[in-house]
């Protein structure tokens, strides 16, 4: 662990605050700032334009990290990798241009009741444009998904379910494989939100069996501005484009237009060339370690941090047994933002508040939760100074 943190130059400041808020953006290893002031600083050039070297060798790195990511989540092509700006643009892309090829009056979309808003609101939108309903698959107390519900809900209407791989407030992980295998039996197809699994667990898109994956760069150690939306090749080609203008264009005349083939006729514009680069720096820098026994350290510290937050009084854990590095908490007394400002001036950073998921602190009762989150780089001694912290909410709100 301490090799790993002396990777990251956030780590290694002085007085450096106790990070624990990962779930939200993670922290960046020193290859990836390193990569991003190299090429704005001798390599910068414009891409799939140029004809010198410059823009060739810009065009050459940037197209080898969509094969980076293609090998990271076992997908079959580097075709079926798109960049987005973030996975909200990706289920929004799969959303407008799926919704405008299959979904029509009548049709349903399920998704579960422990969903971030952005993978609420865009099928919101298409149901209310297409008049399609949309239906939520009820999860238990402790942020199970209730199998035996969702197959009450799926028949031939649904067209589209939309999961998250991993809640960002219970840390649960879904059987992904459970899900698709029920929606193939009525023809629907499956849209998995990973930004919170990907930077826990091993993702294979080929081994899921999902239509679309979405994910973010910035949730696994590389920079803001980068999303990645996967989707099975045929599925790509089927559904019309998103956005229109340079990049993605085939050829125009002022009597029609046509697009280039997957991925690029999803990528409209300039993409963010630096981040993306930087991007395929963090894969590599992964691929370096060993990231299983790194996941399971993780898991055995979110697992001491939850034992010990037991021992206090006063304090309420959102879990089950198969949770991850999200620890959700709450308090009788204190709100939990409280918690978080008292944390704060105590020098460890974490996350309070709704995260994104009004839905389930309805369900829950509550207005906001305290969230604790783990990155790869967190230790012992990061626990440690949280449950020194936590004893301080309970000596101020006895």
């Amino acid at each position: 662990m301490n090799k790993i943190r002396k990777d990251f130059p956030f780590f290694n400041q002085k007085n450096c605050i106790t990070f624990l808020d990962s779930a939200a953006s993670s922290q960046k290893p020193k290859c990836v700032i390193d990569k991003l002031v190299e090429f704005y600083s001798h390599n910068f050039a414009n891409i799939h334009r140029g004809i010198y070297d410059l823009s060739a060798k810009a065009t050459e790195d940037f197209e080898k990290v969509r094969s980076s990511v293609a090998k990271f989540i076992n997908a079959s092509s580097d075709k079926e990798i798109i960049f987005t700006k973030s996975a909200t643009e990706g289920i929004n892309l799969v959303a407008y241009s799926f919704g405008k090829k299959f979904i029509t009056e009548g049709d349903e979309i399920l998704i579960s009741a422990m969903e971030h808003h952005s993978n609420i609101v865009p099928w919101q939108q298409l149901c209310d444009e297409r008049n399609a309903t949309l239906k939520i698959i009820p999860i238990s107390k402790d942020g199970k998904l209730k199998f035996d519900e969702y197959e009450k809900l799926i028949s031939a209407k649904v067209k589209l379910i939309a999961i998250t791989h991993m809640s960002n407030v219970f840390g649960e992980v879904i059987d992904i494989k459970r899900v698709v295998k029920i929606a193939k039996k009525y023809g629907a197809k499956v849209l998995v939100d990973a930004c919170q699994s990907v930077a826990h667990t091993k993702i294979d898109v080929t081994d899921l069996d999902c239509d679309f994956l979405v994910f973010s760069s910035h949730k696994l150690y590389g920079p803001t501005g980068v999303g990645v939306l996967y989707g099975k090749y045929q599925m790509l080609e089927s559904i019309p484009v998103y956005q229109t203008g340079g990049s993605m264009i085939e050829d125009v005349s002022f009597e029609r237009s046509t697009f280039l083939k997957p991925p690029h006729k999803f990528e409209a514009g300039t993409p963010a060339i630096a981040e993306v680069i930087a991007f395929g720096e963090v894969l590599r820098y992964l691929s370096s370690i060993d990231l299983l026994k790194h996941w399971q350290e993780e898991k055995e510290i979110a697992d001491h941090i939850r034992s010990e937050i037991k021992k206090l009084k006063n304090f309420t854990i959102f879990e089950n047994e198969d949770a991850t590095s999200i620890i959700s908490i709450t308090h009788k007394n204190a709100h939990h933002s409280d918690i978080g400002e008292i944390l704060n001036k105590s020098k460890v950073a974490i996350r309070a508040g709704h995260h994104c998921a009004k839905p389930l602190m309805d369900f829950l009762g509550v207005s906001g939760v305290a969230r604790i989150s783990l990155g790869i780089y967190n230790s012992l001694e990061d626990a440690d100074a949280l449950i020194q912290a936590l004893k301080k909410v309970n000596k101020f709100f006895m």
